[in-house]
């Protein structure tokens, strides 16, 4: 969803939540807000149905979920977890040595080099800070 999708679920949100008086609308089902981004192209219950759908993909997007190892070059910052620590704020970067390739993982204090065929397996990254829920539910690769 990009920046125009996201400004149409904002601004559609915002209309549907402004009062208004029904003895104003000359259809009981209408909808006043003719400037909706939504009601321009759904019909009534239809709008409010996209528009809940939109606002949930939107939100979904902001929940932590581990990422993908192609994803790691280019999504900063993110939140490490290796397997039986806790959860760290990290910078990473995909290098290659030789015939090996590696993550470099910046933190606060150090710096280490994770190996990428590892991934999954000892150590993954998430793209927000996750719960302990959420750590859980995700299985390792074994």
């Amino acid at each position: 969803m990009d920046d125009r999708d996201r400004d149409n679920v904002i601004k559609g949100m915002e209309l549907c939540l402004t009062p208004y008086d029904r003895r104003e609308v000359n259809d009981i089902d209408a909808c006043p807000h003719t400037d909706c981004p939504y009601f321009r192209v759904y019909n009534m219950g239809d709008c409010i149905r996209a528009l809940c759908n939109d606002a949930l993909a939107i939100l979904k997007a902001y929940e932590p979920r581990v990422m993908e190892l192609n994803e790691i070059s280019e999504h900063e910052p993110m939140w490490l977890e290796q397997r039986g620590f806790p959860v760290l704020p990290t910078i990473c970067q995909m290098i290659e040595y030789g015939e090996m390739n590696y993550v470099v993982v910046v933190m606060v204090n150090r710096s280490i080099c994770l190996p990428v065929e590892s991934y999954g397996i000892s150590w993954r990254c998430w793209t927000k800070r996750p719960t302990d829920e959420q750590r859980k539910a995700v299985t390792w690769n074994d």
